[in-house]
């Protein structure tokens, strides 16, 4: 059974084998798992106490595409999400609980 969005380790091996010759299959994407340097740090939950925790933080960039198989018409950046999670949980969502909003610290 699916935990989340993502599929890990035996989890994604037992997916392959059962779904070797349907479509449904086409529709996934296979990706390398990332494995950033942890940071100790604390998440802070509301009604949660506070437990150092070796933590990994995701940025994702988002941008806006418009245009066809002919020409591009808009193509830019649009924002960012920088969010820190566990190192232990595969999953990352915020509003599901597994991950809280962070703030880049940028030294110069």
């Amino acid at each position: 059974m699916v935990s989340g969005h993502n599929m890990y380790d035996d989890e994604l091996v037992e997916f392959l084998k059962q779904h070797e010759n349907s479509a449904e299959r086409a529709g996934y994407i296979l990706m390398e798992k990332i494995r950033p340097q942890t940071q100790t740090n604390y998440l802070i939950k509301a009604g949660t106490p506070l437990v150092k925790s070796k933590c990994i933080s995701e940025l994702g960039i988002y941008g806006c595409y418009i245009g066809n198989e002919k020409e591009e018409l808009y193509n830019t950046v649009c924002g960012h999400l920088l969010r820190t999670k566990t190192a232990d949980t595969n999953e990352g969502g915020v509003c599901a609980g597994f991950s809280g909003i962070d703030s880049p610290f940028i030294i110069q």
